[in-house]
């Protein structure tokens, strides 16, 4: 069995509370500082698309993003779909 929460069944008090939202501000929809920046290009367009996350260009190609991390371990070094080649940056 995995492990539980700590907290399972507290709850947390009213400063720990604010201080968490307070700490939260801002992040929401925002890049996060580990985030690997990447381009796509799409061969059928001929175009490039610079993305700030790799969780961004796979809601933008609405694929999940495991296929674009996958995609770029590859070694075979094909398009993604048979369209899209993904770098990082």
């Amino acid at each position: 069995m995995g492990k539980e929460s700590p907290m399972l069944g507290k709850k947390h008090s009213y400063e720990t509370r604010v201080k968490m939202s307070i700490s939260l501000k801002g992040h929401k929809g925002s890049v996060q500082p580990h985030a690997k920046k990447m381009m796509v290009t799409d061969l059928e367009t001929n175009s490039s698309t610079n993305y700030d996350s790799i969780n961004e260009a796979a809601k933008a190609l609405s694929c999940p993003d495991s296929s674009i991390l996958k995609n770029l371990k590859s070694k075979k070094g094909k398009p993604y779909r048979g369209r899209y080649v993904f770098k990082l940056l």
